[in-house]
């Protein structure tokens, strides 16, 4: 998977001139809306990184309906891995 080197999050209220008079207030989420306070009602739900490879593993076969050797290809992982982790699914939903 690309490294998302260089990026680095643009606050909007950090770009007026340099200004930090409206920074991220201490204990805080990003995003925040408009009124600096409420989260913004979009924001993604924290899950363990388990069931985020799942699901992007799932929603990548589903993309290429279930080819395996494709899906792995686009997730950049071997396609032996990707059998593997498929396998452990199977064999904890029998659990």
């Amino acid at each position: 998977m690309p490294r998302a080197e260089g990026l680095e999050f643009k606050d909007p209220e950090h770009d007026r001139a340099g200004s930090t008079a409206h920074a991220q207030p201490p204990g805080t989420a990003w995003p925040l809306s408009a009124d600096r306070g409420a989260a913004v009602a979009h924001a993604p739900t924290v899950t363990d990184l388990s069931t985020l490879e799942r699901r992007h593993i799932e929603a990548t076969l589903a993309s290429v309906g279930g080819d395996k050797t494709r899906a792995s290809q686009l997730l950049g992982i071997s396609r032996r891995t990707l059998e593997r982790r498929v396998a452990d699914w199977a064999a904890q939903a029998l659990r």
